[in-house]
């Protein structure tokens, strides 16, 4: 038994070891870490507020091709995520993007 658990510790502790090396920081370029990175972006953005004038968020949806659309109960709000043309001259992690606020589409009273 006690083979069992040392060959059992031989293979897992490897696989341990690698993914505990994966970090937030080292994955900013996957899909949930830089998404989570953009929408914190817009949503830190004054710009944001401006447009929807301080009235709260139902929903935030990836269009899937670089942009979200921020849904209230009134309006919508498409910003795109822009990256420049050649990132190999940003540091992984760093603001290398832009954000860009299309005009809102809102509910007539």
């Amino acid at each position: 038994m006690v083979r069992g658990l040392m060959c059992a510790a031989l293979v897992c502790l490897p696989a341990f070891a690698v993914l505990g090396s994966v970090s937030p920081a080292s994955a900013a370029l996957s899909g949930v870490y830089e998404s989570i990175r953009q929408i914190n972006a817009i949503l830190a953005d004054d710009l944001l507020g401006n447009i929807l004038g301080g009235v709260s968020i139902i929903s935030i949806t990836s269009t899937g091709d670089g942009g979200y659309v921020f849904l209230t109960n009134s309006c919508s709000l498409r910003v795109d995520v822009v990256y420049p043309a050649d990132m190999s001259k940003e540091p992984p992690g760093s603001d290398d993007f832009t954000l860009q606020f299309e005009k809102p589409i809102c509910k007539q009273p």
